[in-house]
């Protein structure tokens, strides 16, 4: 059925795009809807005449990606979808209102047909320094470009993997976030009720490594997720405040590891270890571009020692980065990102295949090249991750050509490579792909 939709919007796409008439004869409308000052004293339910509170937008997308090589997943399709997303926000008085709302057909997924609350929260100033945004919500904080060492919110990889847009990287969570502002410094405190874990690979879309088999399967990765109870919940702190032009910020974070990376012998499955952080970042104007500098220590609470060969140990992390357009419509960023496992010693004597850790001194490099041309309609991107510690690589290069405000079009890749089947990136070698987006922007 997916298939069979997917060749009739095709068929329409090229018949619109083809057809130069049809975005001049349907330029986006604004779109009215009656508030309480809009009926008549008579009770007759009248338009009114003025202008909606309401913003309106909405798109339709098909994604479609496949492997280049034979995958070890049963859908030989990376990317098989069609989306459609409507949002709606508007101000009642002192309180924001928005709401994001998707339907997915998703002929990879085992849930073919999905509706998705993206979005929908309200954001409410209490005092002239205080506000609360409640319900389900996209978080984000820290100085990392696809890097993520404070930033403990959950994340799609799997999204990231296929060929979505960018921002779907950032997963949704129903999360509670206080913010106030004052002299001295700003406060964020969120508080997710609900551990949000990520959307990480566990064999429906992308095969992984497994450590126990010794090889890389499609086979279905379950886990054992935290209780609903309060002490199960997240928690997590930014103290921010930006002195002539430079931005600094504190973090902690008490929770969970945001995937699977514990496993429980009495239930024989995987689970989230307990998982506590702490970091500092700063951001600055430097040569002409912007320098950003961003460390962490993530305490693995369920592993004091380094002994457990079940749990991850304790890490600190550090990124480096800078970012400067190079010439005109071209942008160059670098990032150097180093872990350093706590307790390495403990952890490679009591590992029952040593041979798989990480190095004690882990170093990541990236570099994203962005060019823009034909009055920025032409996006030409490339970012790029090779870790010399574990000799493998990730490449994202994708071209984009957004013909109006209502068309965009997106060829890209997800190429992976590594000398080593089970690091990082070498593990998803099989899994590299080749993709199409093409967005209507109503």
């Amino acid at each position: 059925m997916a298939i069979r939709i997917f060749i009739i919007l095709t068929l329409l796409v090229h018949h619109l795009w083809a057809d130069p008439s049809f975005a001049q004869s349907n330029d986006q409308q604004d779109i009215s809807w009656p508030d309480e000052d809009a009926w008549g004293d008579d009770g007759d339910n009248e338009w009114a005449t003025t202008q909606s509170p309401w913003t309106i937008s909405y798109f339709s997308e098909v994604l479609v990606g496949g492997f280049t090589e034979d995958a070890l997943v049963a859908n030989n399709f990376s990317a098989l979808e069609n989306r459609w997303q409507f949002s709606a926000n508007r101000y009642f008085g002192h309180t924001f209102f928005s709401s994001k709302f998707e339907l997915l057909l998703d002929d990879v997924s085992d849930d073919n047909l999905q509706v998705l609350v993206r979005e929908l929260y309200i954001d409410h100033n209490l005092t002239d320094s205080l506000s609360v945004r409640a319900g389900q919500q996209v978080l984000t904080w820290g100085t990392g470009d696809f890097i993520f060492l404070n930033d403990l919110f959950p994340k799609d990889w799997q999204a990231m993997f296929s060929g979505r847009e960018d921002s779907y990287l950032k997963a949704p969570s129903a999360s509670i976030k206080l913010t106030q502002y004052n002299a001295l410094f700003n406060t964020d405190f969120v508080w997710t009720p609900v551990f949000a874990e990520d959307e990480y690979v566990q064999g429906e879309r992308f095969s992984y490594f497994n450590p126990t088999q010794a090889t890389t399967t499609d086979q279905r990765l379950s886990a054992h997720e935290p209780s609903e109870s309060f002490d199960k919940g997240e928690f997590a702190l930014r103290l921010f405040k930006t002195v002539n032009g430079v931005e600094y910020a504190l973090y902690g974070y008490r929770g969970f590891y945001k995937q699977p990376m514990g496993f429980d012998p009495v239930r024989q499955m995987n689970y989230f270890p307990r998982l506590s952080s702490y970091g500092a970042s700063v951001r600055s104007a430097f040569a002409g571009g912007i320098v950003n500098a961003e460390m962490a220590y993530w305490d693995s609470r369920d592993d004091t020692q380094g002994d457990n060969p079940l749990v991850p140990n304790s890490q600190f992390q550090t990124l480096l980065g800078f970012e400067r357009e190079a010439i005109r419509n071209l942008t160059l960023a670098f990032q150097w990102w180093l872990q350093i496992t706590d307790e390495y010693s403990a952890q490679k004597q009591s590992a029952h295949q040593p041979q798989y850790l990480m190095d004690k001194y882990h170093h990541t490099v990236t570099t994203r090249i962005t060019y823009l041309s034909g009055n920025t309609k032409w996006t030409y991107s490339l970012f790029a991750f090779y870790s010399p510690s574990s000799d493998d690589s990730y490449l994202k290069p994708k071209v984009s050509y957004r013909r109006d405000d209502h068309w965009l079009l997106e060829v890209g890749g997800n190429l992976f490579w590594g000398s080593d089947e089970h690091t990082q990136w070498g593990q998803f070698e099989e899994n590299t792909n080749l993709y199409t987006r093409v967005r209507y922007q109503f």
